[in-house]
């Protein structure tokens, strides 16, 4: 999530916090790897329902600074789009807040929130790196069109990103499993007891490996 946003400002210019937006990401993708150290499926469902509510909160709160950050998003690359294609007119947005810093730094935080708590949740099952794919490809193709470049350490980020998830699913670490009495287990140091029809006992040990997806 970092490597693409940050990779979108990073290519267009885009000034804004480094430190507290990739600190703050950082923390909020940990809790969600936490998250999964609980055992009962309706935890985590709250936790969700509990996140999305602070996530609303959070967005009405700072409503005005989100929007004027998002609009300078997108007025600079209108305008960067009309430079490059020598363009006479392009559109504009009104833009309410002036220091285009500090609103910028909320709105790709804020941005980042979302993207976190959706992608988590596409990934949690299947740990599948396709929606990391797409979701990096649809922020960067904009830059790329203006053949504006990323920067490096963004890239990693976002390579990172998504081939961790893929290495751990060719492991099959992630998955959940059921003991012999059909009780949905996962993670940790518990292993599943699958007795076939044969009378043949299979072991399945599974870790969690939610941590590094993040």
């Amino acid at each position: 999530v970092f490597g693409a946003i940050g990779g979108y400002l990073s290519a267009m210019e885009i000034p804004f916090n480094f430190v507290f937006v990739a600190i703050g990401l950082m923390i909020i993708a940990a809790l969600f790897s936490l998250l999964y150290v609980f055992k009962k499926t309706w935890v985590r469902e709250v936790f969700y329902l509990v996140i999305m509510i602070l996530f609303l909160l959070f967005g009405w709160q700072f409503r005005l600074y989100i929007n004027s950050g998002f609009y300078y998003i997108i007025n600079d690359f209108y305008a960067q789009a009309a430079h490059y294609f020598d363009l006479a007119k392009t559109i504009s947005y009104a833009e309410k807040i002036s220091n285009s810093y500090l609103s910028v730094t909320i709105s790709v935080f804020f941005i980042g929130l979302v993207s976190l708590l959706f992608l988590n949740i596409s990934m949690s099952e299947k740990m599948s790196g396709t929606a990391c794919l797409v979701y990096s490809t649809v922020i960067l193709m904009f830059p790329l069109f203006l053949r504006k470049e990323p920067g490096t350490l963004y890239m990693i980020l976002m390579a990172s990103g998504i081939t961790a998830p893929l290495l751990l699913r060719s492991t099959g670490h992630f998955r959940y499993h059921k003991n012999s009495k059909g009780k949905r287990i996962n993670g940790g140091d518990e292993y599943a007891e699958n007795i076939s029809k044969k009378g043949e006992l299979t072991l399945s040990y599974s870790q969690d490996g939610r941590v590094l997806s993040q």
